[in-house]
């Protein structure tokens, strides 16, 4: 991998963030090296509702790369940082991935991204520096958060859950501070960003800057799942597997958000089921709370489950809503 200095990159839009995800798409096309780079961070970070998918994050990436461009380079090792957690188990192997991360980070500083994120303030550049500040050797943990705060400022949401994530921790050259670290994920999942559920999800899950709280921390997780985040589909897993093995834990809500019942282990199957979208499971825990079977009595709730179910297709959903509101 070079080095080569490649002069100061093409002007990047005055406002990336606003630009809509066609237009990214249309620009990457055409060839456009900040485009490529840019699309290749919304196929990493599952930013614009874009599904995660780090072949097609490469791909794009590496068209960026080749013509020297910061993101692309700047992506590619934050590529090469996630797949070394997968080696961890493997010294060498992870030690010689987190190099290749590196060698990334400092091609993508040398090529004008301490320029790109600094002088022009642009939160795509400014999110990786973060990074890079973090890889550097020796790390800068207090130039990790300005770059990080300059991106949050532009309202870039990856840069909340990084910054979040340190926060929650501590100890790294961050200060602690949970409560800070809380708000930056719902700001984050506001944007819809996998990461942002992801961060939060685990909040609930320990409880941690907020009250602790098993179904809304699943809840999180699976709406990070769906959107291709890898650590919250193997953290939902350990999750469903413990309150499977503790269903008292699940409790189910009431419309206003407040506690009610702590449900029966076939009841609480039903309404993970209905949760993860499943319309039978929704269609069944509807007639459940219709009747008062396993739950308590609660048309509201019934309408609830059975309109998601009826909206998904459910033909007996359909009727049994239809029979519903006529007689309520």
């Amino acid at each position: 991998m070079t080095t080569t200095l490649s002069g100061r990159p093409s002007a990047p839009p005055k406002d990336p963030l606003k630009d809509s995800l066609d237009k990214i798409r249309w620009k990457a096309q055409s060839d456009d090296a900040y485009y490529q780079g840019y699309l290749g961070i919304l196929y990493r970070t599952g930013y614009k509702g874009v599904k995660i998918s780090h072949r097609d994050s490469k791909h794009w990436s590496t068209l960026s790369a080749q013509k020297k461009h910061p993101l692309g380079l700047g992506n590619l090792g934050a590529i090469a940082l996630w797949e070394s957690g997968s080696l961890q188990q493997n010294k060498i192997a992870h030690q010689k991935k987190v190099e290749e991360a590196r060698q990334y980070y400092e091609d993508a500083y040398l090529n004008g991204l301490f320029r790109l994120g600094g002088d022009k303030a642009d939160p795509l550049a400014a999110d990786l520096l973060g990074d890079y500040y973090f890889i550097s050797i020796p790390p800068a943990p207090k130039e990790m958060e300005r770059h990080y705060r300059v991106a949050i400022s532009k309202g870039y949401p990856r840069s909340m859950a990084a910054l979040g994530f340190y926060q929650m921790i501590g100890g790294i050259g961050i200060s602690k501070n949970q409560k800070e670290a809380v708000y930056l994920f719902e700001k984050a999942t506001e944007q819809k960003l996998p990461e942002g559920f992801m961060n939060l999800g685990v909040a609930y899950m320990r409880g941690d800057g907020v009250t602790k709280d098993l179904t809304k921390a699943r809840n999180l997780m699976i709406q990070a799942s769906d959107m291709g985040h890898e650590k919250a589909k193997e953290a939902l897993v350990g999750l469903e597997k413990h309150l499977k093995q503790n269903p008292h834990l699940v409790i189910e809500r009431k419309p206003n958000g407040n506690p009610e019942i702590n449900l029966d282990s076939e009841s609480t199957k039903c309404l993970l089921q209905a949760r993860a979208g499943n319309p039978e499971a929704q269609r069944k825990l509807g007639l459940m709370y219709w009747v008062g079977k396993g739950v308590p009595k609660n048309i509201n709730e019934a309408k609830h489950w059975l309109t998601k179910a009826a909206n998904q297709g459910d033909p007996i959903a359909v009727k049994r809503l239809a029979l519903l509101k006529k007689l309520y």
